[in-house]
């Protein structure tokens, strides 16, 4: 599972990204980087399987 964390806060960031080792983690510091991040394409596939 992908997730997404959005905070100016890096060492929020960092830690989180620890506790959620088993998961891919990404962080940016705000929302238009995390629209640079996403994938349409992904997120559809993502959808789909979860169905």
């Amino acid at each position: 599972m992908r997730v997404l964390v959005v905070s100016f806060d890096r060492s929020l960031a960092e830690q989180l990204r620890n506790v959620l080792g088993e998961y891919e983690v990404m962080d940016v510091k705000n929302g238009e980087e995390a629209l640079g991040l996403v994938n349409t394409h992904d997120i559809l596939k993502e959808m789909e399987g979860r169905k």
